[in-house]
């Protein structure tokens, strides 16, 4: 039978990494490598937040409460089941940009339910804000929003767009430095990662509902059409699909399987679905660098 948890957190079944398959030495070695190898980041996110993200006063002012993080945690599921913890799973932290993979869950709820029709179908069809009027923004539609294209121009939160144009993601080149001018392409004509608190148990709640395809227990929560638009690899990012990040070609994490997608979110924090090896991992706070060789380790310990 294929095991979910209870709604209860501490309620969760674990495996020892024999009983699930996989080599004891090699996945306690990935536990040490998700650990030990903490983020650059400062603990005081508020630093962080203000001085390290490239933004220049006043674009650079919080616009909510920022608080402390804490260390690194995490946990491997194989099977659904606990097969390796560390840290403190149960404190909730800010994720970043992994909240921008949970919005293309809620798009797809929303889609589900004919809240939202075709994707390819312009936002102002549904929406009345004066954000998606002519000349620029009325082409705009959720495909464009959802794969990172839709060269969005105005102001949000007292902020203008302009705060994140010409910024460096992935690999993704740039010529100038991040907040500076660049002409705007028309939507559909241009790929660039934009921004406008949950703990790691919840995120591997949300990856394991999507490694089952959408089922929660009895009962669909999303739908199997939903997923495969959700990991559609976007023509101008073969690495992105609706806010989630893929593994195509495996040119994001070569350790990993092609077909892995995942959460990711800035100073270190990672939701790994891998359907092939039925593997959800969450990492939190461990240093980016050291993320593909987690990923090495634990396909070690299922003998590859």
């Amino acid at each position: 039978m294929t095991y979910f948890p209870t709604r209860h957190p501490a309620s969760w079944a674990t495996a020892t990494p024999a009983e699930a398959g996989l080599d004891p030495e090699a996945v306690a070695a990935a536990v040490r490598q998700a650990g030990e190898r903490e983020t650059p980041w400062a603990r005081d996110l508020a630093q962080v937040v203000t001085g390290d993200f490239q933004e220049r006063p006043p674009w650079n002012a919080t616009l909510g409460p920022v608080r402390p993080r804490g260390g690194p945690n995490g946990l491997l599921l194989r099977g659904g089941r606990i097969v390796a913890e560390w840290g403190d799973t149960t404190r909730v932290d800010m994720t970043f940009s992994v909240a921008k993979s949970y919005l293309s869950i809620l798009a797809g709820l929303a889609w589900d339910r004919g809240l939202i029709g075709d994707p390819h179908e312009e936002v102002r069809r549904a929406v009345e804000d004066g954000g998606f009027e002519p000349p620029h923004n009325d082409a705009i539609t959720w495909h464009h929003l959802l794969q990172q294209t839709s060269e969005w121009e105005g102001v949000l939160w007292d902020k203008p767009d302009l705060v994140d144009r010409n910024r460096t993601v992935a690999g993704n080149p740039t010529t100038a430095p991040k907040g500076t001018h660049r002409d705007l392409r028309p939507p559909g004509g241009f790929w660039e990662y934009n921004d406008v608190f949950i703990h790691a148990r919840d995120q591997a709640r949300i990856g394991l509902m999507l490694l089952r395809r959408g089922i929660w227990g009895r009962h669909r929560i999303l739908s199997e059409a939903w997923i495969e638009r959700m990991l559609e690899p976007c023509p101008l990012n073969r690495q992105y699909g609706y806010l989630w990040w893929l593994n195509t070609g495996r040119g994001l994490y070569p350790s990993a399987p092609a077909a892995s997608y995942y959460g990711r979110g800035a100073g270190g924090n990672l939701t790994w679905i891998d359907p092939e090896d039925d593997i959800v991992a969450v990492l939190r706070w461990t240093d980016p660098a050291a993320m593909d060789g987690f990923m090495k380790l634990v396909m070690a310990a299922l003998g590859r």
